[in-house]
């Protein structure tokens, strides 16, 4: 690499200086790049080109089974006006409203109380803990909790003199289910990441906030919040990106059922490809859901982009 840049060096030296850019500038320049070349590859390579393929196969018909042709746009209308697609995207909405806001509250609220207790070290590794557990693991575990006979969550039920519930056979409740899941498990990582940003807030803030007759919940919403609004928009940001590719919990936990109640967009993707054959149908779900979570993500970050100085 360094022996390539240092042949291009020379020629690309002259092309600038002949612009009128100073050599000193490109210099630097071509060294910044020369670093961020690794990167830069690593994302055209298992990013860009990914996206790219993935867009042309689904232009086409066929599966893995099957030779494949071209088809043009034509999957795109059959794939949005198939019931199963819409019934998926519903899910998966739904299950990021019920996830996304609970973990970003929850771990807001948890945050500033473990800035207040003592053995902070403990109970944050014993939040984080969940999270570093891959989600095949912790399906399997929180199966066995929400189990209809046995379950720990039954039986508590029944201490009550509450009925029992089939918590991931009845349609109603299997797709909060498996959201609780996602919770228990991801709820660790916000929590870290809010803890790190609230010890960056200066305690001057808030000795002049007390000043100013800022106390309690009016320094939490006037002082913490706005200053540690970047931090909130990356948790929002990621929170939503994983979300709506959710797929491993349904997939040890209901494999798309009851009755479709818990059949995600990736699981809809999956079936597509891997049961049904139709690599071309698979892809075009796989498009529609990222153009889905790029506009979301463009939308949260308008709104809550804000510059921030302490």
């Amino acid at each position: 690499m360094y022996a390539i840049l240092k042949k291009m060096r020379a020629p690309i030296l002259s092309a600038f200086e002949r612009r009128g850019v100073k050599r000193s500038t490109i210099s630097r320049n071509l060294v910044a790049y020369a670093f961020l070349a690794p990167s830069l590859a690593f994302f055209v390579v298992f990013m860009i080109i990914p996206v790219i393929w993935t867009f042309g196969l689904s232009l086409q018909e066929g599966g893995l089974l099957r030779a494949t042709s071209f088809i043009g746009l034509s999957n795109y209308p059959t794939v949005i006006r198939d019931p199963r697609f819409r019934i998926a995207m519903l899910n998966t909405l739904l299950y990021a409203v019920m996830v996304i806001p609970a973990v970003l509250t929850m771990g807001l609220f948890l945050a500033v109380l473990l800035r207040q207790v003592v053995f902070k070290t403990f109970f944050k590794s014993a939040v984080f803990f969940p999270h570093l557990s891959a989600m095949a693991i912790a399906a399997v575990v929180f199966s066995y909790m929400v189990h209809p006979e046995f379950g720990p969550l039954n039986q508590m039920l029944r201490l009550l003199h509450l009925p029992a519930q089939n918590w991931l056979g009845d349609p109603q409740l299997a797709l909060p289910t498996v959201a609780l899941l996602e919770i228990w498990r991801s709820l660790g990582f916000n929590v870290i990441v809010y803890v790190a940003a609230l010890g960056r807030v200066p305690e001057e803030i808030y000795e002049a906030g007390r000043l100013d007759g800022a106390h309690g919940w009016s320094a939490f919403w006037h002082i913490t919040v706005p200053l540690i609004k970047p931090v909130i928009l990356f948790t929002l940001v990621m929170a939503t990106v994983w979300n709506l590719q959710m797929f491993d919990s349904v997939f040890v936990l209901t494999r798309g059922g009851p009755v479709y109640s818990t059949a995600t967009v990736v699981w809809f993707l999956y079936d597509n490809a891997f049961y049904y054959d139709k690599v071309g149908i698979a892809a075009t779900i796989a498009i529609l859901l990222l153009l889905v979570t790029l506009v979301l993500t463009l939308i949260q970050v308008r709104v809550l982009r804000s510059e921030v100085e302490y």
